[in-house]
């Protein structure tokens, strides 16, 4: 019940803002979501009706899971002795 009026309160206040921003290419619109464990952000050009750049936590946190693995050395000598 609490979650079907708070999507409503959410729905209502969407429209509102849209009603008055949008988005254009020189200044694009800015449209953010927040999840209990994300959050996700669009760049949109309301003028073409597309998206132009897309980014989330999720995304940096793989970046970083890579870049992390990719700094490790070959053979690490905790690696090599758990190996033994």
């Amino acid at each position: 019940m609490v979650k079907i009026l708070k999507q409503k309160i959410r729905i209502r206040r969407h429209k509102r803002v849209r009603a008055k921003i949008s988005g254009t290419e020189t200044r694009p619109r800015l449209c953010v979501f927040r999840s209990n464990k994300h959050i996700y952000a669009n760049l949109i050009n309301d003028e073409k009706n597309c998206i132009i750049l897309t980014a989330s936590d999720k995304d940096t946190k793989k970046a970083r899971s890579k870049k992390m693995k990719t700094e490790l050395p070959e053979k690490s000598p905790r690696l090599t002795r758990l190996g033994n």
